[in-house]
């Protein structure tokens, strides 16, 4: 009887030992299904933690904090960083001086609990203080275009001046005004004023136009252009010139520029230093020929009259 109860028992152990194993191997399997019908069968390993970089925040480059977390954004952006990780990337990159400002300026709070909107505000509003409308205006007025600036640079500069002004609907005015206040070359403020432009961009185009103009004009006449370069402008390189003249027969040369100088060659009908049709003698009648169109002064025939000296 003993026997036999040992023998079931142990019939039964193996009974159990076995179901145990089934469910526990379709519970596995079970969980292998649930994680590959969520994530996708053909999912492969964990995404990487997007790479980011950036240069930190430095006073010394002129740039405002808020600029800086303005471009510090747009890069977290580009690079897919989620928006909850905003604040961690931040004060991981932003530098040395920010994070220490951010630990007195939250205190007793700890920086690692301070979330990225917070944090952002909380740094702008102390080191961007509101500044004087007055004194950035009249730091404003003492702009001038500098020795060898361009005039893009110096509407740069104009522009960025006048950023704290408030000047408002007046903008334009005062841009214009500075322009022409600031212009190294002085002659450009004629021919602005004489177009009177309605806003400063129009007026930074015809100032920009006219230096084109010029820096053109000084290449070609210092005969720093390619002929190329000259054809295509419209000029014609001065060098180039001279020497097409100099190659040119001399009958062709004398033809060509009889309509540029009135100095070339002496009248026909008097010997005056003037074009031939414009000569007051052309319808003279010659004392030594009783020829009409020139005086016996220069007149080329052989038959000489007494009279050919009062011609």
């Amino acid at each position: 009887m003993a026997q036999a109860n040992a023998e079931i028992m142990e019939t039964l152990s193996a009974m159990i030992a076995e179901a145990l194993k089934v469910s526990i191997g379709n519970a596995v399997a079970q969980v292998n299904t649930n994680r590959q019908n969520a994530v996708g069968e053909d999912a492969g390993p964990p995404p990487k933690i997007p790479s980011f970089t950036i240069s930190e925040y430095r006073p010394l480059e002129g740039t405002s904090v808020a600029d800086y977390f303005n471009r510090f954004e747009w890069a977290l952006q580009l690079s897919h960083i989620p928006e909850p990780q905003y604040a961690n990337y931040a004060r991981v990159h932003m530098g040395a001086e920010l994070n220490n400002a951010l630990k007195f300026l939250v205190s007793p709070r700890n920086p690692a609990d301070i979330n990225y909107r917070d944090l952002r505000s909380t740094l702008i509003s102390h080191f961007d203080r509101v500044r004087n409308k007055f004194v950035e205006s009249i730091k404003f007025r003492q702009i001038v275009q500098q020795k060898g600036e361009s005039v893009a640079q110096f509407g740069l500069r104009l522009k960025q001046g006048s950023a704290y002004c408030e000047y408002g609907e007046f903008l334009d005015r005062m841009l214009i005004e500075q322009l022409l206040h600031g212009l190294e070359a002085r002659d450009m403020c004629d021919e602005i004023l004489a177009k009177k432009p309605e806003t400063f961009n129009d007026a930074f185009e015809i100032a920009h136009t006219l230096e084109a103009t010029r820096d053109t004009a000084r290449e070609v006449n210092s005969g720093t252009l390619t002929a190329e370069e000259t054809n295509k402008l419209g000029y014609e390189n001065l060098r180039t010139r001279k020497k097409v003249q100099i190659n040119q027969p001399k009958g062709e040369h004398s033809r060509s520029n009889t309509h540029q100088s009135s100095n070339s060659s002496p009248c026909d009908g008097c010997g005056g230093q003037h074009l031939r049709n414009q000569c007051r003698f052309r319808d003279v009648r010659c004392h030594n020929c009783d020829k009409k169109g020139h005086i016996a002064k220069v007149c080329r025939s052989k038959v000489k009259n007494t009279s050919a000296d009062q011609g």
